[in-house]
């Protein structure tokens, strides 16, 4: 029984060390091309609503994780959130998703920003910052309904 106690004491420790290091290259990779799939999806027209939907969360959770990393990372991503909105407004009129010329350089921009918090943060980071943007997305929402009521 002692023996198999420790051996989960070691396996929560080492979960919560390795939680706190810095990323792996492959899910580092991973997570960067996913977004830029989704950016060029955007780009071309040929999205869906749920890699819309992906793109919006992630600069969500960035723009969290930027405030505690790096300050100077938030204009890039707030310009890139509006540019998405603008996005949104584009497939609203034409039934297909895509970009201003403003648009695309903020999406590049926060691509670059996005990159460099990814290659400097531990996935807790990550996590914390997902977490908080959860949050504030769910009191934006309770606002929104007790504004239309």
């Amino acid at each position: 029984m002692k023996r198999n106690s420790r051996r989960s004491n070691f396996v929560a420790m080492a979960s919560v060390v390795a939680a706190r290091q810095a990323h792996s290259r492959g899910r580092t990779g991973d997570a960067l091309n996913k977004l830029r799939s989704a950016v060029s999806a955007l780009c071309s027209g040929i999205a869906e609503e749920t890699v819309f939907a992906h793109v919006v969360r992630t600069l969500d959770v960035a723009i969290v994780w930027s405030e505690e990393f790096d300050r100077l990372l938030i204009q890039p991503l707030q310009d890139a959130r509006e540019a998405l909105d603008r996005c949104n407004a584009i497939y609203c009129r034409h039934g297909r998703y895509g970009f201003d010329g403003l648009g695309l350089q903020a999406m590049r921009g926060a691509l670059d920003a996005y990159e460099q918090l990814v290659h400097n943060s531990t996935p807790q980071q990550m996590c914390d910052a997902f977490t908080e943007a959860l949050a504030r997305s769910r009191r934006w929402d309770a606002a929104d309904e007790g504004f239309l009521k």
